[in-house]
């Protein structure tokens, strides 16, 4: 599969202006944005940053796209700034019923933009760069366009901020980069994170270590936060170098030893049992029911993906081969 083209199953951004949507591509499966509906299936194959237009219920990639008013801006202009121009109604001679008009008759968008452009009485003495603002507001309104983009961490840290900034503790793409920076997170080294930022965090520093490197979150609760993680569609590779261990733990590790047994077990309040013979058998079981595709809740599965990435912390942290530190 290759990693530049838009396959099925990817996780991508559609990019309008300001506006992000994260979006999973399925073949079969149909949008509604911007008041419009269409299928996804034309944009596989393509590359990354293509520009797809809604046509008839589908999208259809974008040629290079000419202004429609290209012999306007090339002829002569009557003023050369627009100290004359007043904002009135009676500039524009299509009505909004016309504009409907066109659009139920199925005009493309393109269409409609021109014929904007032709009944507007001052659109010829406008500047140069007035008219591309003109039609730009135009495309805006009237043109559904979208590029498609991969996911990155700063495209993922913008939607965050813009929706949910309370999720992400209000933190811009300018602080993340600065705390990656005053921590050296560069690829190779062995990092221990504690965050609550929806795995941003996580996610910024596995991309960074790029399979090469460890990293040890540290979480309470019942789970590490990770929700950001399904934006990034990381290799198997690089989330092998990935563990996780409650922080009701920490203050024991140094006391663990590499036996069985170390650990008290009890309640969900009480800390957590760590049993090395345990975790060896469920790796095992683990293997057996996904080998014959036995019925295992998925829940049981994450509970035993947990029970290995902590002993593999534990043992890692407790080697000392930690370099950084980010929190």
């Amino acid at each position: 599969m290759d990693l530049n083209t838009i396959s099925e199953g990817n996780q991508v951004f559609f990019k309008k202006g300001d506006f992000l949507k994260a979006v999973q591509i399925r073949k079969n499966r149909t949008l509604y944005m911007d008041k419009k509906k269409f299928s996804l299936a034309g944009v596989l194959g393509h590359p990354y940053g293509t520009k797809f237009q809604v046509t008839e219920g589908r999208l259809v990639k974008m040629e290079n796209w000419l202004k429609v008013t290209e012999a306007a801006t090339t002829s002569d202009m009557i003023t050369t700034d627009n100290r004359d121009l007043l904002d009135k109604d009676s500039n524009q001679k299509m009505t909004r019923d016309d504009i409907m008009d066109l659009k139920e008759k199925g005009a493309s968008a393109d269409n409609i933009i021109e014929q904007l452009v032709e009944n507007s009485v001052t659109f010829k003495t406008k500047t140069e760069f007035s008219q591309e603002k003109y039609i730009k507001k135009k495309k805006k309104k009237h043109l559904a366009e979208y590029r498609i983009v991969r996911p990155t961490t700063r495209l993922i840290c913008q939607m965050y901020f813009d929706t949910k900034p309370k999720s992400i503790c209000c933190m811009r793409m300018d602080t993340l980069s600065q705390i990656l920076s005053y921590a050296n997170v560069m690829s190779g080294i062995n990092v221990m994170l504690v965050e609550t930022c929806q795995g941003l965090l996580l996610g910024a520093i596995i991309d960074r270590l790029a399979g090469s490197g460890q990293v040890v979150q540290f979480y309470s609760g019942q789970a590490p936060p990770r929700q950001a993680l399904e934006y990034y569609s990381f290799a198997k590779d690089y989330m092998s170098n990935v563990f996780a261990v409650p922080l009701s733990l920490v203050s024991i590790i140094d006391k663990v030893k590499d036996e069985p047994d170390e650990l008290p077990t009890g309640n969900r309040n009480e800390t957590p049992k760590f049993d090395q013979a345990t975790t060896n058998k469920d790796e095992a079981k683990l293997d057996l029911q996904e080998s014959s595709d036995s019925a295992v809740s998925k829940s049981s599965l994450r509970q035993t993906q947990r029970e290995k990435e902590k002993h593999q912390a534990i043992q890692l942290v407790k080697a000392k081969q930690m370099d950084t530190f980010v929190f």
